[in-house]
């Protein structure tokens, strides 16, 4: 994964969001990675065919048909941004740099103090302010990255 994504500008930023009509989006997902760096999506399955409305986005969920090939990805990225996933489990585990959107009410997994993930410490959570609504978490989520790529170093290859 490292050579396949070292020819990418960056920092490469990978993405995984929630179905259609379901939370937090491509779209905003892909609008605020871009702001930063490359978006990398991490969706496999079905969700892989909403990247048809964003064909510059890195598709590397083609290449991945297990959870070995995930967290290959997911240490050679610089950022991942996702919602409740494996892939956002899988970078706090690592110890990578990460987001987490989660609803209100989130699983206990994702408890936080000032905003750092008390079970993962490189993994921010932005938790939405009332149910249904992901707007809060929308416009916090291009701010968010930047910080965490702030205090994080990233190799410019």
């Amino acid at each position: 994964w490292s050579k396949a994504l070292a020819s990418l500008p960056g920092p490469r930023i990978g993405i995984l969001w929630h179905p259609a009509g379901q939370g937090l989006g491509l779209a905003s997902l892909v609008e605020a990675a871009r702001r930063v760096g490359t978006p990398v999506s991490l969706a496999v399955g079905e969700l892989r065919r909403e990247l048809e409305a964003c064909p510059d986005v890195i598709d590397a969920g083609i290449r991945i048909a297990e959870p070995r090939d995930l967290l290959a990805a997911i240490a050679a990225l610089d950022l991942v941004v996702a919602s409740d996933s494996l892939a956002a489990h899988l970078a706090g585990a690592l110890g990578r740099p990460a987001v987490v959107f989660v609803p209100a009410g989130r699983h206990w997994a994702w408890a936080e103090q000032a905003g750092r993930c008390l079970w993962y410490p490189t993994v921010d959570v932005l938790t939405q302010a009332k149910p249904g609504d992901w707007t809060n978490v929308g416009s916090r989520l291009a701010d968010s990255l930047a910080a965490v790529l702030a205090r994080t170093p990233v190799d410019p290859a």
